[in-house]
């Protein structure tokens, strides 16, 4: 391909690129209507060894434990994920309404 040919797929697939990002953005009611780039939280958890993905049965384990009164230690074992991963999890099913505040918080006891 010549170099004019190369320049217009280089165009086009930016253009392509920036309607997709601002599609995209429409869905993100705090900073759609404003400009400059957007950070993203936790895009590149699992290069830091940290894992969002989990298992039903697990975060049914974690509501659980949770009840249950066990510590951020506890958990951590019992779940075999890292204190982030069981942090974030805790996070996220509180948002949801599926665990209550306990005594101690997140650390328990």
């Amino acid at each position: 391909m010549n170099s004019m040919g190369s320049r217009y797929n280089e165009t086009f697939l930016a253009n392509r690129l920036t309607l997709t990002y601002a599609v995209k953005r429409s869905h993100l009611p705090k900073v759609k209507n404003q400009e400059g780039d957007i950070y993203y939280l936790f895009d590149d958890a699992a290069e830091n060894g940290v894992h969002l993905e989990w298992l039903e049965e697990d975060v049914k384990k974690f509501d659980r434990l949770w009840k249950a009164g066990c510590t951020l230690k506890e958990l951590v074992t019992k779940l075999d994920r890292n204190d982030t991963e069981i942090t974030l999890l805790a996070v996220d099913r509180a948002i949801k309404g599926m665990i209550d505040p306990r005594k101690g918080g997140l650390f328990g006891g």
